[in-house]
């Protein structure tokens, strides 16, 4: 489920019973029945050799919103003595062929939706387009002109809305509707760009229905409830016989399918078991009669396949190598490039290397203690201050040291005892400092 907030249809497939109920959820709360799938009785003779379904109203049996029918056609079986000889004396069984089209008849009001069938190529995958009109209803009025004319679903004038059913991958059953434009809208040019495609629904894993009700306010229709009955018939007519076997879908038989002419879309009766039908020259061939072995295809039809499939591996096979080469280029180009900037900045990195001078490793200053920071007890041993006025020599501003206090040692006091004698000081916040022999030098600053 992809969201549980919005609309989701359950259809169960159905097997033994010709009768299923489509459920609804929402908002998290319990499924409601929406609608009621019916398909022909298996045991009535006219549900043989086609496909039909319809939803009806799942309180009110009387009640048909939609339905389809389709009567598929045959494939024309060969009568050549060999294909006969080669199917054990009895003429190959007709198949029938998958529609490229099958038509919705939605009720009240009265219109039909042809869904067109797009087989999958080489490139792409297979699709399914529809149109629907964007008024449906008659507008309320008092003019008797007015009700004879013709309803806006099936008028000519009416604008209608294109959509398509896609897989989303080739390996995946899910399906997604998009919404591709209007029948009105004129032809792109270079200058407007196309607009994207609206998601409108989603039939994830071929049971899960799902309406992107965010995007619905973005279709501009009236029935609302027609495309949603259209939405899942087709989806339902989609998995049934685009995803399943043809037998189960049109409901095929042996006898059915000998039963069958090849060029009729509805079923009709044929001569007896034991007797082929008339050959081109209007001769009857009489032939033992044998039970029926499972249908063939016909050897032509299968060298056709054959042959499209072949084509089809070659032109994967081609743009494989043409992906390779441009892939093979582009990388000659990066190397290319790679090495030209090596050589480039290699080359430049070595001459500054040997023009560059190597400095010496920069050795950590030690830390001196500055004799403007002692305490004046210190340097008095113990003596009273002086009186206020009179000279300090021991309390200058900072970087105006005197040369007695920077080559005179202070006496060892009570507090420096304890404390060895450093061979390095410096001056005030670092700005000058004494080496070894004793001459002052300039500090390099740590910050400039």
């Amino acid at each position: 489920m992809l969201d549980e907030n919005l609309p989701t249809f359950y259809l169960k497939p159905v097997k033994d019973s010709h009768l299923s109920t489509v459920y609804l959820l929402q908002y998290g709360n319990e499924p409601d029945p929406a609608y009621s799938l019916r398909y022909p009785d298996p045991l009535s003779p006219d549900s043989k050799n086609r496909f039909a379904a319809a939803l009806y109203d799942p309180y009110i049996p009387d009640v048909v919103y939609g339905e389809v029918l389709i009567i598929p056609e045959w494939t024309q079986p060969t009568l050549s003595a060999e294909a006969i000889r080669q199917n054990g004396g009895v003429a190959p069984s007709p198949e029938p062929i998958l529609p490229t089209r099958f038509t919705i008849q939605l009720y009240n009001p009265d219109q039909q939706v042809i869904v067109h069938y797009k087989p999958k190529t080489w490139n792409s995958p297979p699709s399914w387009s529809f149109e629907m009109p964007q008024h449906s209803f008659r507008e309320p009025t008092g003019s008797t002109l007015d009700r004879v004319q013709i309803d806006p679903a099936v008028a000519d004038t009416t604008p209608k809305l294109r959509f398509i059913w896609r897989k989303d991958s080739k390996l995946s059953k899910d399906l997604t509707c998009l919404l591709r434009g209007k029948t009105t809208a004129i032809p792109e040019t270079k200058t407007k760009s196309k607009e994207p495609d609206i998601t409108v629904s989603i039939f994830k894993s071929l049971r899960e229905l799902t309406l992107y009700e965010p995007n619905l306010y973005r279709v501009e229709m009236e029935d609302f409830k027609g495309l949603e009955v259209v939405l899942l018939l087709g989806a339902i007519t989609i998995r049934d016989i685009y995803f399943a076997s043809p037998k189960e879908a049109f409901r095929i038989s042996r006898q059915n399918s000998a039963s069958v002419s090849p060029t009729s879309n509805s079923p009709t009766t044929t001569p007896p078991a034991n007797r082929l039908p008339a050959s081109p020259g209007g001769l009857v061939t009489d032939i033992p009669s044998a039970p029926q072995p499972p249908p063939v295809r016909s050897p032509l039809l299968t060298k056709q396949q054959e042959q499209a499939r072949m084509e089809e591996e070659r032109q994967t096979k081609r743009l494989l190598e043409e992906e390779e080469k441009v892939r093979r280029r582009r990388q000659a180009e990066v190397d290319k490039e790679t090495r030209r900037l090596q050589k480039l900045y290699g080359e430049e990195e070595r001459k500054a290397r040997t023009q560059t001078p190597s400095l010496p490793p920069r050795q950590p200053a030690q830390q001196i203690p500055n004799p403007a920071l002692r305490p004046y007890s210190q340097y008095n041993h113990g003596r009273p201050p002086m009186p206020h006025g009179g000279s300090r020599p021991y309390l200058q501003l900072p970087g105006q040291m005197s040369t007695m206090s920077l080559l005179t040692p202070p006496v060892a006091g009570p507090q420096a005892a304890a404390k060895p004698l450093q061979n390095k000081r410096s001056s005030f916040f670092g700005l000058r400092r004494v080496s070894e022999e004793g001459k002052l030098t300039k500090k390099r600053s740590s910050m400039f």
